[in-house]
Parts: C-alpha cells; sequence; structure tokens
C-alpha cells in the first residue's frame, strides 16, 4: 500500500480513522481519508472486524489524493459499509496503522483492545453473500423464534412445537446446510477476532447484504448444541454431531465466559487461539494478550519468534504458576514448520501449528457446557519454579520418575485409522494373553476397567460416580468399543443411540490427543504421541495437571515428547508415594 502516513503522536492514545465519503451508485468510486483522533475524546466510530484474506487480485481505492491497494475482501466490506447520503466513521486496522512501520503496529496493537472497547459498534464482515447465505440468516431468524416459542411453552410436548418439526423434517435439510456454511466461513478461524469481538460494546454479523445482532446469532447457534441427537434427520443429525467443532462455537462460548467474569490463564488463551489463522507467527501470542489474566507482555514485532514465544512460555510458568502450558508440546508437529531452526528447544511450542482444543488431555472445548469430564491433577501441587540456562534453550523443572516404557511397548501401538478396523479387542486380548504380566491393577474385571479408561484417555463424566463400572457396562462399553463388533444396530437396541455417539466421539478423540497405546516396565498402562519408543520415561512435572513423556538425552539432560495418560496416576497418586518414601523428587534439564 502506498498511503503516505502522518506519524502518530507519541505517548498518547492517538489512533487513525477512516471516513468513507458516501455515494449513491455502488459501483462508484470508494473515497476515503484519514482522520488522527485521541481515545478520550471519545468519538463515535465503527470498528471493523474481518479476514484479510490470502493475497490475491488487489483492488483499489482512493484515499485524500492517493490510491490504495486493498484486498478483495476489505474492499466489499467497504463498498457494503458505505453510506449513500453521510461519511461512515470506521477503524480498519490495514488502512489505519501504517503496517510498514514495526514501532507503530507495537503501540496500536497495544491499544487494540481499547480500539474495539470504544467502538459504539463492532462490524462482524463475513464476506460476500454465498452458499445460500441468505437463507441461513432467515433460517436463524426462525430457529430463534421456534426456541422463544420452546421457552414459553415448557410444559408443552415438543412434537408438538415447531422446533420439532424444523428438526426432523427433511424439506428444510437445505436450510441446515446453509446454516453450516455460514458456520464454516474463514472469519471464524481468524485469530484477531478473539478480542476484536470478545470486547466489543455491541457487534452486528453482516454478510452481504443480510445482517444480525451477534447476541441473537450466538445464542440460537449455542441453543442448537443442546438439542437431542435422537430428534433429528439424518442430514440435521450429521450437522448437529459435529457442532462443537465448527469454527465460530469455541468463540461463542469464550464470549459467554468472558460476559460471566471469567478471564483465560495464558495458556488457555494461546491453546484457543492455536486452532485459528494468523499471517504473522507473533500474533499467536500478541492477539491474545487482551483477553487472559495478568498480561506483562508488551508487543514487539522486532522480536525473533523464538524469542516471542519464549517469552509467553516464561510468562505462563510465573503468572499461571502452572507447568501446564507445556502440554501444548506435541513432537514432531513442533518441527513441521519454517518458523522452527535447529535450535528450537522441545519444550516451546510451535504455535502456528495448528492443534485442536480436544487433542489436548485436560480440554475438552472451552465453555462447552455439555461435557462434565474429570479434570487431571496428576502433579497439582505448588509449582516450584524453574530456570532457563544455556541462553535460553535449555530448561530445569522439577518432578518424579514414575517408570519407563517397557521393550514390548511398540507391539500394543493402536491401529490409528480407527475408522477402518476396530483394534480395540485385539489389544486387550494381546494385553491379556502375555505371560508374566507385571501389573498394578488387580483381577481381570479391575484391568479391563484400566483397560476402558485407557481407550477414552480417561475422559469419563463427572455426574457418573464410575462410569466404568455402571451396571450397563458389559451391554454398552463393550458395543460401543467394538469389542462385540459394529455397533450401529446394537446401539439402536439399547435405546441409548445419543449416549452411543457420545461415547464414540471420546473414543475417536483419544486418537488424536494421544495415539499410541504403551506399557510401562511395572505394567502401567497408557496413551502417549505416537513417536514413543521404548526406554522413554513417564514422568510427573510437579505444577503440571497430566504427566509426561521424556527421552533420555546425553549428560543427563532430556527431550520433551509430549503430555500422555498412564492410567493409576492422573489424580495425584503419584504424589503420595512421595510421601511414603516410594518415589524420590528430582530436577529435569529439558533440551
Amino acid at each position: 500500500m502506498n498511503c503516505h502516513y502522518k506519524s502518530l503522536e507519541p505517548g498518547v492514545e492517538e489512533i487513525r480513522l477512516l471516513i468513507i465519503w458516501p455515494s449513491r451508485d455502488p459501483d462508484s468510486w470508494i473515497r476515503c481519508d484519514l482522520m488522527h483522533v485521541n481515545l478520550k475524546d471519545k468519538l463515535p466510530y465503527l470498528a471493523l472486524s474481518y479476514v484479510w484474506g490470502r493475497p490475491s487480485t488487489v483492488k483499489t481505492i482512493w484515499i485524500r489524493d492517493t490510491q490504495v491497494s486493498v484486498q478483495p475482501n476489505l474492499f466489499s466490506a467497504l463498498r457494503t459499509c458505505r453510506h449513500q447520503y453521510k461519511p461512515i466513521i470506521i477503524w480498519v486496522d490495514a488502512l489505519c496503522i501504517n503496517q510498514s512501520d514495526i514501532s507503530e503496529r507495537n503501540s496500536q496493537v497495544a491499544m487494540m483492545k481499547s480500539i474495539y472497547q470504544n467502538a459504539y459498534q463492532v462490524v462482524i464482515w463475513l464476506g460476500e453473500a454465498s452458499d445460500n447465505s441468505d437463507l441461513a440468516f432467515l433460517w436463524i431468524g426462525r430457529l430463534k423464534s421456534a426456541f422463544d416459542e420452546l421457552k414459553a411453552r415448557p410444559h408443552t410436548p415438543i412434537s408438538e412445537l415447531e422446533l420439532f418439526n424444523l428438526i426432523k423434517d427433511t424439506a428444510f435439510d437445505n436450510h441446515w446446510v446453509a446454516l453450516r456454511a455460514l458456520l464454516y466461513r474463514p472469519y471464524w478461524r481468524r485469530l484477531w477476532v478473539c478480542q476484536e469481538l470478545l470486547y466489543a460494546k455491541e457487534a452486528v454479523v453482516l454478510c452481504g447484504s443480510k445482517h444480525m445482532d451477534w447476541q441473537m446469532f450466538s445464542l440460537v447457534v449455542l441453543l442448537l448444541s443442546t438439542l437431542p441427537l435422537t430428534m433429528a434427520s439424518e442430514t440435521v443429525l450429521t450437522i448437529l454431531g459435529v457442532l462443537p467443532k465448527v469454527p465460530a462455537m469455541p468463540l461463542m462460548r469464550v464470549d459467554i465466559r468472558r460476559a460471566e467474569g471469567e478471564v483465560l490463564a495464558l495458556y488457555e488463551g494461546l491453546i484457543f487461539g492455536r486452532e485459528r489463522l494468523a499471517t504473522e507467527p507473533r500474533d499467536y501470542v500478541y492477539a491474545i494478550l487482551s483477553i487472559i489474566r495478568d498480561n506483562t507482555i508488551t508487543p514487539d514485532y522486532s522480536k525473533s519468534i523464538q524469542d516471542v514465544y519464549t517469552e509467553a512460555v516464561v510468562h505462563s510458568f510465573k503468572i499461571d504458576r502452572s507447568a501446564n502450558i507445556l502440554t501444548a508440546c506435541k513432537l514432531p508437529r513442533i518441527h513441521h514448520s519454517s518458523h522452527v531452526s535447529s535450535s528450537w528447544p522441545s519444550w516451546l511450542p510451535n504455535w502456528t501449528i495448528m492443534v485442536d482444543q480436544a487433542a489436548y488431555l485436560n480440554f475438552t472445548r472451552f465453555g462447552d457446557t455439555q461435557k462434565g469430564y474429570r479434570k487431571f491433577c496428576a502433579g497439582a501441587r505448588e509449582f516450584p519454579g524453574f530456570k532457563l540456562e544455556d541462553g535460553g534453550l535449555v530448561i530445569i523443572l522439577h518432578g518424579l520418575i514414575v517408570d519407563c516404557l517397557a521393550e514390548d511397548s511398540t507391539t500394543y501401538a493402536m491401529d490409528q485409522d480407527v475408522r477402518k478396523e476396530k483394534s480395540t479387542a485385539a489389544h486387550w486380548n494381546k494385553w491379556r494373553s502375555t505371560p508374566d504380566r507385571k501389573q498394578p491393577y488387580g483381577d481381570e474385571l479391575a484391568q479391563k476397567n484400566a483397560f476402558t479408561r485407557t481407550a477414552v484417555v480417561g475422559k469419563l463424566l463427572v455426574e457418573v460416580e464410575d462410569e466404568v463400572q455402571s451396571g450397563d457396562w458389559t451391554s454398552f462399553w463393550e458395543v460401543a468399543l467394538g469389542w462385540t463388533g459394529y455397533v450401529s444396530s446394537e446401539a439402536d437396541k439399547s435405546g441409548d443411540r445419543e449416549r452411543y455417539f457420545d461415547l464414540m466421539a471420546r473414543y475417536l478423540n483419544a486418537y488424536d490427543t494421544a495415539p499410541q497405546f504403551f506399557t510401562t516396565e511395572r505394567g502401567w498402562m497408557g496413551r502417549g504421541p505416537a513417536e514413543l519408543r521404548a526406554g522413554d520415561v513417564v514422568c510427573v512435572l510437579f505444577g503440571a495437571d497430566v504427566p509426561f513423556i521424556l527421552r533420555p538425552a546425553p549428560n543427563e539432560r532430556y527431550f520433551l515428547i509430549g503430555e500422555c495418560y498412564l492410567d493409576g496416576i492422573m489424580y495425584g497418586e503419584a504424589l503420595k508415594w512421595l510421601e511414603t518414601g516410594a518415589a524420590s523428587s528430582q530436577t529435569f534439564s529439558i533440551l
């Protein structure tokens, strides 16, 4: 962009605002101007939240007497926001920040929370109308009316309400498909949306010529996630079944948490942002700073990516007072990036590698009220601190060793393509038939319970006291885990189709979280990263909720391979060994 910027006054909350001059001709040149204002002056303005988009054929607008190139998506947003008769004052990051001035970028990014908080309305631009988006907006309105009826008539059988027909009638399938397409728009994957939307006083969703209040839009989508799947047509069943993974959903749930006064820890914010997209790698840290608690990081785009990510880990250790940020270290993914140098430590997460929130052992998805899984606390004691050595490349942490992986651990590797072949039964039989197997679990039923918990990496429901030992365990869990063959007809016979789908989702998600089944020398069973090998060490790091796999390296050092599930030590059991003298604490130097 070749716009000539006048410098912003340093030391004050000064920003630029874009003035879009009116036109009654939608095809006329977009003519704009820039003005400098102080946020303290409370001048009313809009703020645009949108996707920059991949570099492509650019469009041209006028700012004063200069032609300026912009991406097509921004051009469409400006044209849609332009009024026929009055100027529009709006903040747009690509035009209101001098992107070539690193010092200005640093200061303006630090003000982003204030910029969006002070706007009287944030415009959420989803893009031009396509994929029946107009129909999707009409459908959201109709669903809102149906939910209002449900609320007003709580004792009426649902089969007598409009909501039942909207879900059951296949004539509406194309409406649901249109809604799904809207919720998968690129906008919802954008990283900067986190703070732009979450701190808006008021927001409006705009797509083509259709618009809707954000609160209404969000409420309807969240309510859809509460519907029982057994009511739905096959198309609706498929759409509602994947609704928790829709990119828009985590954002809506975090918005609810923030409105209720909850603030994310830094490591939670980084994990939340990791499944989103950004062009600038440093933004995976800087874009979430305003939505976390106790932030002391100042954006500095002159720093290297490795230094920025190291600063984030150090900040998490100090402020969050835990080692939970290390759960984000997932090999070999951290190395599959042009941003990673040969000196990149194994304990330093590469936030540019997209990882779903559900792929972490101690997370489902933020604010997912439908899933009350028991939270792990394997090393939940006071975080004793850390130390960096060798120029910040080695970290020193405290913990204890639980056990080493057995020599035959690799023979228990689970099939990673679970959809092609159910291998759970085969692995249970292999475990049971191994002669002289050391194991700490007890009789065969206790071993089977442990194996079942391991198959779903401990994703057990809080409201069920002992889910794997409930009365219908053999008739339901064995069927759902594939020990008695494929299960669709069996699940229907059980009359609990929805529960079957829930358990299968946990089972399949376990492959994303910890694909490799393993055993240790003392007979513990667990799940961990695909890169496991015999001789790796299972350890508990003090201040971390889950155990980790470490690989011995020269000079009594270790590489961090990743988090793991080890049945029998996920709730602080190993910490009790310290009290009895069965184990001793030690320091780990991790490369």
